[in-house]
């Protein structure tokens, strides 16, 4: 009986994650979007979203005001990147956490922005086509 239940278990985890090659896909992605986003590349972070679920990035960028801009021109270290850890839900749905450093953040709408030596985000993503793409990111709340 235990044998049993314990093969469904690890049967319905192996089914449920995706495999290693799925992870690297969804982590290079989440990392290319981030390299993009937090460099100012805000035109290259928009192709990384899935089609039409960009919306919550163009909110983003609309509150970007003067002076965003005067405190960006005026950073010196250039952030960094790593994944924490990739969640899959099923072969086309992830959850990525990122640490990211030194970053310039607008963390609420219609404040300044300010910069962050360490912050924890997550994103999501959806498998499209082949490829993964942002769906959705939780920057406006750092995931600490």
């Amino acid at each position: 009986m235990y044998r049993k239940l314990f093969v469904i278990f690890f049967a319905v985890i192996g089914m449920s994650a995706c495999d290693r090659h799925e992870e690297v896909g969804a982590e290079t992605c989440a990392l290319d979007f981030c390299e993009a986003f937090f460099n100012f590349r805000y035109a290259d972070a928009l192709k990384l979203c899935d089609d039409g679920q960009d919306g919550w990035l163009r909110i983003y960028l609309s509150n970007l005001c003067e002076a965003d801009q005067d405190s960006v021109r005026l950073i010196s270290e250039r952030p960094s990147f790593d994944v924490d850890n990739v969640t899959c839900q099923g072969d086309s749905v992830a959850t990525a956490v990122v640490n990211v450093h030194s970053v310039y953040y607008l963390e609420a709408i219609g404040k300044p922005g300010r910069f962050v030596k360490d912050g924890r985000y997550r994103l999501f993503l959806s498998k499209n086509g082949g490829a993964w793409k942002i769906r959705r990111g939780d920057l406006l709340q750092s995931g600490r």
